[in-house]
């Protein structure tokens, strides 16, 4: 790779990364939401029941990179996640929360994970 080329690629696994010659490396992709019911009581919010993730990245890290997430769905308000990223993917779970019960929300979790290839 030539000095200065940034290398991009579209995985099949429907994440992404850029490979950038200073050794930056950003992996991103979405995790999908399909018909999660929303109707525990919990306090006075609802929230659902364990999500459990698993996503592997399309590139491995040095180290265990930085882990962003956005929550993409409505009519969800609040996102509580237990998610780690190591140097190969992200695992761990969330819970979705709103004020009132929902018997399906679907929609993603958009992640991006930032750290170093070299």
């Amino acid at each position: 790779m030539a000095s200065g080329t940034i290398q991009r690629e579209n995985a099949l696994s429907g994440s992404n990364y850029c490979k950038m010659p200073d050794g930056t490396l950003l992996c991103w992709g979405e995790i999908g939401i399909s018909g999660v019911a929303v109707t525990t009581a919990w306090g006075s919010v609802y929230e659902s029941g364990r999500q459990n993730v698993s996503v592997s990245f399309p590139m491995t890290f040095k180290n265990a990179p930085t882990l962003l997430t956005r929550l993409r769905t409505s009519p969800v308000t609040f996102l509580e996640d237990n998610l780690s990223a190591s140097t190969t993917g992200i695992g761990g779970a969330f819970w979705l929360m709103r004020p009132q019960g929902i018997s399906g929300v679907s929609g993603g979790i958009y992640w991006l994970a930032v750290g170093r290839w070299k």
